[in-house]
């Protein structure tokens, strides 16, 4: 935040907008930035994450007509194949590789923070030993 005129204070949040106080620019780049801040990055580890799901369930489908691994789906959102289990149930979501024990979990602090995006790409995060940030 920076502050610019000589007669009127104005300040300018990182982004460019402009306040005529300095409280509501702090509120603004505060709440706003960081709420964009988890918007992004939900989007980016959520569409990672469904990416490599629909792989993994493309691959089981194939497989599973020479005998391999098999899919199961349940109400509760779960799915098992070729050593991968997922599910999200009850604000808990988890994924993990059966063959070699790596996890990541989530679990729901705030119903209106945390829906079914945000919980399949925080496990995923944890799933690939990515941080997790604050703001999230």
């Amino acid at each position: 935040m920076r502050k610019i005129g000589k007669w009127v204070e104005m300040f300018v949040a990182a982004d460019g907008k402009e306040f005529l106080n300095r409280t509501d620019c702090i509120f603004y780049e505060s709440h706003t930035m960081i709420a964009n801040q988890r918007k992004s990055w939900i989007e980016k580890y959520f569409s990672d994450f469904d990416y490599n799901r629909d792989k993994w369930i493309d691959d089981c489908t194939e497989f599973k007509q020479f005998g391999g691994n098999h899919i199961r789906e349940n109400q509760f959102d779960t799915v098992i194949c070729n050593d991968i289990f997922m599910r999200q149930r009850d604000g808990r979501t988890i994924i993990i590789n059966l063959r070699t024990g790596r996890c990541g979990k989530a679990i729901q602090s705030n119903p209106k923070f945390f829906d079914s995006e945000t919980g399949w790409a925080i496990a995923w995060a944890r799933y690939r030993g990515d941080e997790v940030p604050d703001y999230i």
